[in-house]
C-alpha cells in the first residue's frame, strides 16, 4: 500500500502516469535473496526465511493486482471453463495423484482459458502451483518438490536471464535531466526505496505491538528494516508490471520505468546490505 500511495501522491496531477501505480509494489525474489545470500552465516537463518516468505507473498499480491487491474475485457464462458479446470486440479490434489502429465495437461488448458478470459495469464501458473500435491512426511514422494528441483536450473539459468535481457533495454542515449526528474521516475524510485521499507516495517511494528506476531529469532528491528529495504529491489516484477501499464514498445514511459527500477533496485540493495552488515558485523550463526 505504501509504495502505491507514494506513487499516486507524486503523480496525482499526471493522469497519464497513474496507470503505473502498481509498478513499485513488487519485490524481485531472486535478486533480494541474492543480496542476503552474500552474508552466508553472518545473519540468522530466520531472516532468510522472513525475506523469502515476505517476497513470495508480495509477488502473489502483485500477481493478483495484475489479474484484477491489468486484465482486458472478461469473457464469462472462458472463466467458467477455467473454474472447471481449477476444480479438476483440486480433485487431483485431493486424490493425491503423483503423476506429472495430468497437472501439465490441465495446467496448459488453464493457461489457455485464463488467457482467453481476459485475465492476465500469469495467474494460471500461481493457481497451478497451489494444486500440486506435497507430502509433509519426508519418507513419501513429493511431486511438488520433484518438479521444483527439475524446474530450478531452467528458471535460474534460462527463464530469469532471458526475462532480464528482454526487459532491460534501457537506452542510455535517451537519458537526460528532464527524463530523470519526471514524476513517473520519482514516483517509482521513492515508492521502492522509501515506500517498501516504510510499509513493511510499519506493518511489522504494528502487528508486534498488537501481539499478532513476534520478531524472527536472534533478530532486532534494525534487521527488519534492513530486510524491508531489500524488498525495494523490484527489478523483474516491476519491469513486468510496467510493460503491462505502458505496453508500447520503446515508449518514453518504458525508458523512464527502466531507469527508475534499475536505480531504485540498486540503491535499495546497497542500503539493505549495509544495514544488515553493520547489524551483524562481528557475529557468526554457523551453529
Amino acid at each position: 500500500i505504501a509504495p502505491a500511495l507514494i506513487f499516486i501522491l507524486i503523480n496525482f496531477n499526471k493522469p497519464a502516469y497513474l496507470v503505473g501505480w502498481a509498478i513499485p509494489v513488487a519485490t524481485d525474489i531472486a535478486f533480494s535473496l541474492g543480496v542476503i545470500s552474500l552474508f552466508a552465516n553472518k545473519i540468522p537463518r530466520s531472516l532468510n526465511i522472513f525475506l523469502t516468505s515476505l517476497a513470495i507473498v508480495d509477488d502473489i499480491g502483485a500477481i493478483i493486482i495484475i489479474a484484477i487491474f491489468y486484465s482486458h475485457q472478461l469473457f464469462l464462458i472462458y472463466l467458467l471453463l477455467a473454474l472447471i479446470t481449477v476444480l479438476s486440479l483440486c480433485l487431483l490434489n485431493y486424490k493425491n495423484v503423483q503423476l506429472t502429465w495430468p497437472y501439465l495437461l490441465l495446467g496448459l488448458l488453464l493457461w489457455f482459458f485464463i488467457t482467453k478470459s481476459g485475465i492476465h495469464s500469469t495467474i494460471a501458473g500461481v493457481i497451478l502451483a497451489f494444486t500440486i500435491p506435497h507430502q509433509t512426511d519426508t519418507t513419501k514422494f513429493s511431486l511438488l518438490k520433484s518438479l521444483e528441483a527439475k524446474l530450478l536450473p531452467w528458471v535460474a539459468f534460462g527463464i530469469i536471464p532471458l526475462f532480464v535481457l528482454g526487459n532491460a533495454g534501457l537506452r542510455f542515449s535517451d537519458l537526460n535531466l528532464q527524463l530523470a526528474t519526471s514524476t513517473l521516475v520519482i514516483g517509482i524510485f521513492l515508492g521502492l526505496v522509501v515506500g517498501k521499507p516504510l510499509g513493511i516495517f510499519t506493518s511489522a511494528w504494528i502487528s508486534k505491538k498488537l501481539n499478532w506476531t513476534h520478531l524472527p529469532s536472534e533478530s532486532n528491528w534494525q534487521d527488519i528494516y534492513g530486510v524491508a529495504t531489500l524488498c525495494g529491489i523490484g527489478f523483474t516484477m516491476s519491469l513486468f508490471i510496467g510493460s503491462l501499464a505502458f505496453p508500447q514498445i520503446n515508449s518514453p514511459e518504458m525508458n523512464m520505468i527502466k531507469l527508475a527500477v534499475f536505480s531504485a533496485s540498486a540503491v535499495s540493495g546497497i542500503i539493505g546490505y549495509l544495514i544488515l552488515y553493520f547489524s551483524h558485523q562481528r557475529k557468526n550463526y554457523s551453529a
